[in-house]
């Protein structure tokens, strides 16, 4: 059935004032479209015009939830907020539509409510009100001003020595300025490195234990006294804005100034109940594809030795085609349409509606850090969450491999008296796909006919959405070699400093390569989305082949580290192989991209399916569905299956999942 025109002789039947035909509308189609958000829109507007303002917001506020990025349906909302007499709701819902707007007729409505609504406000000289839209005002512009991947900067303006969310952003001091009293400025975002605690109060009182205290200047020649002694230590921290660390004993704290703030206290007591280290190696971009054709023993021989003694799966595929999308299908265990970051430009961050992995593991009391220079998974987009501590510089000028691993193991020697959880990004093979000029290490056994791409910088397409190319391909190798070579590094420090019987180390990725992608094969196949979990640490040797979903990582790591977490509403599942009870039948993987034609790949124990529509994504991230091409290929062989039972459960499995983002 064409719900189109159920649409619009509802709105029509509204418009002339006929609603009770309305209603009888509204309740023959209220379950059918019960996620069809544009007809609880129009629904909306029946309850609006009929006065029932409450019902009315109810509805829109859910239609905004679900679809963030809807000008009309924002504006709907901020009508309804302010005939109900809620102008700062209204004001606020009318400035957030101002960054969804797409043409000038939009422009111009959404800017003719918010002078109205201010004339309104102006004229009850309301000065409360008036204070609270500017503010309101000016927190959204920021928001939006913000380029989340150029973080830590607000716009034009740097963050660095100021607190954001409660969070003070400090240089981390790798660069000693004291040795020759010289320092990169603070507001050289690729040079130098950031590092981010939560600020507490409970240094500044005597502790309960012992523990280390993250404390900062922001002032130069600031004195920093401690108390709790028989005499009081007295230090004068020379340079501003970079965290000094104090182990301090029970009873000894910070004495409160002006001029120093401290991060929360870390006590140095492990929990007997806890792992000693939870360790996630994120290598970006790394496809399962590769270690299957070459063998990983080949390509990675340290980390086929290191995780030879925990479970290797060669049968994973992740939720979504890219980082920003997969890294956050990690972190809260739901698919793409569930998280609802899918965005490439708006300025979003993870829901506060739900816990993320961080959190829980901060929870159950682990010295949580996260160590990296990931564009797309930062501070700015919600991943300050549940870390204690953050180091951070965009991976141009570092956090490359050997960085990361200088900076794993600082960072565990500093914390060995806890118990740690770390997540970490391993950036170097998107080097390849960026046109980078590649380490000596790399360059020296470059063939010639290699050499155009890893000296000229690629301008043009994403990395996702580069074509085939052998040439790529084979850097892409000698780079991963290369990153194993550290890693080896990495693993021997761990197996010396740790009982590998009460550790969680897991290796991931978020997705493949374009470029890998053969001639002619679907965009979604699994040299784009098949990618490795290994973990090791209380786990008998296991390789194992069985469907599993990349977020599925989640329920993996709460079973290893004996975490007791409701996960039935998520998406993530326990694979049989780590002591799930049933394995999947399918995995799903989605590319939803404004703009961009809605595809899929539904990867099964025998056979793929590909589906793809005609029609693009729309900004709020719905797309028709109809009309669309589908087609089944055997694992093996990839010749075509024809099977209309399994095609029509395929498009059901479809349907059922975007349900939400569909449109109707």
């Amino acid at each position: 059935m064409d719900y189109k025109l159920v649409r619009d002789r509802l709105s029509r039947l509204i418009e002339e004032g006929q609603l009770e035909d309305a209603k009888d509308i509204i309740e023959q189609y209220q379950e059918t479209l019960q996620y069809d958000w544009d007809f609880q829109n129009i629904k909306a507007v029946y309850h609006y015009v009929k006065n029932e303002l409450q019902e009315a917001e109810k509805i829109l506020e859910l239609c905004i939830k679900k679809l963030s990025f809807n000008f009309e349906m924002h504006i709907n909302l901020g009508v309804v907020y302010e005939r109900n007499g809620k102008k700062v709701e209204a004001f606020r819902t009318y400035y957030e539509a101002r960054f969804l707007t797409v043409n000038e007729d939009e422009k111009k409505l959404c800017e003719e409510k918010i002078n109205s609504l201010m004339e309104i406000i102006a004229s009850e000289q309301n000065v409360q009100e008036l204070k609270a839209c500017k503010e309101i005002g000016h927190s959204i512009a920021k928001q939006h001003a913000q380029h989340h991947t150029r973080f830590p900067y607000k716009g034009s303006s740097s963050q660095v020595g100021k607190e954001v969310e409660n969070t003070f952003i400090g240089i981390y001091d790798q660069t000693y300025i004291e040795r020759d009293g010289l320092s990169l400025p603070k507001d050289e975002i690729y040079l130098n490195k950031y590092e981010m605690y939560k600020l507490s109060e409970q240094a500044y009182s005597p502790l309960k234990e012992e523990s280390i205290v993250p404390l900062v200047a922001l002032e130069q020649n600031t004195q920093v006294v401690i108390e709790g002694r028989i005499t009081p230590e007295v230090f004068n921290i020379r340079h501003s804005e970079r965290y000094y660390y104090y182990k301090l004993k029970k009873g000894e704290y910070v004495k409160k100034e002006a001029n120093i703030r401290c991060g929360k206290p870390i006590p140095c007591t492990k929990k007997e109940s806890l792992k000693e280290l939870v360790l996630i190696l994120f290598i970006d971009g790394l496809s399962q594809s590769v270690l299957d054709e070459y063998g990983d023993h080949v390509l990675m021989p340290n980390t086929h030795r290191f995780f030879k003694n925990g479970v290797v799966t060669t049968n994973t595929y992740v939720s979504g085609e890219w980082t920003y999308v997969s890294l956050a299908s990690y972190y809260t265990g739901r698919y793409t349409v569930n998280h609802n970051m899918f965005h490439p430009n708006k300025n979003v961050k993870l829901s506060s509606d739900y816990g993320i992995l961080s959190e829980v593991f901060q929870e159950q009391g682990y010295m949580t850090a996260k160590i990296d220079g990931d564009w797309r998974s930062n501070f700015a987009y919600g991943y300050g969450r549940g870390f204690n501590r953050i180091l951070y510089q965009p991976c141009v000028r570092g956090m490359d491999i050997p960085d990361i691993v200088k900076e794993l193991v600082e960072h565990m020697e500093a914390f060995k008296d806890t118990n740690q959880f770390i997540w970490t990004c391993i950036p170097d093979l998107h080097d390849i796909a960026d046109g980078y000029h590649l380490p000596i290490s790399v360059q020296v056994y470059e063939e010639l006919g290699e050499k155009n791409s890893s000296v000229n910088y690629i301008k043009g397409e994403t990395s996702v959405r580069q074509g085939h190319s052998l040439t790529k391909k084979e850097l892409y190798l000698k780079q991963l070699k290369r990153i194993d070579t550290y890693l080896g590094m990495l693993y021997s420090y761990i197996e010396s400093h740790f009982d590998m019987d009460n550790v969680v180390i897991s290796l991931i990725s978020d997705h493949g390569q374009g470029y890998l992608v053969p001639e002619g094969k679907h965009s979604m196949s699994k040299e784009r989305v098949k990618v490795p979990i290994m973990v090791r640490g209380g786990l008998a040797p296991a390789r194992s082949d069985e469907l599993i979903q990349g977020l599925d990582l989640m329920s993996i790591l709460y079973k290893q580290c004996n975490i007791q977490q409701d996960t039935e509403h998520l998406d993530t599942r326990l694979p049989k192989c780590f002591g799930g009870n049933k394995e999947r039948d399918y995995t799903y993987s989605e590319m939803l991209f404004p703009d961009s034609s809605y595809k899929v790949s539904i990867h099964m124990k025998d056979c793929v399916a590909y589906f793809e529509t005609e029609e693009s994504v729309t900004e709020d991230g719905r797309v028709k569905l109809e009309p669309y091409t589908l087609y089944i290929e055997e694992n093996n062989t990839g010749e075509k299956i024809s099977d209309k039972d399994l095609e029509e459960n395929i498009l059901n499995i479809i349907y059922e999942h975007m349900k939400e983002h569909r449109i109707y």
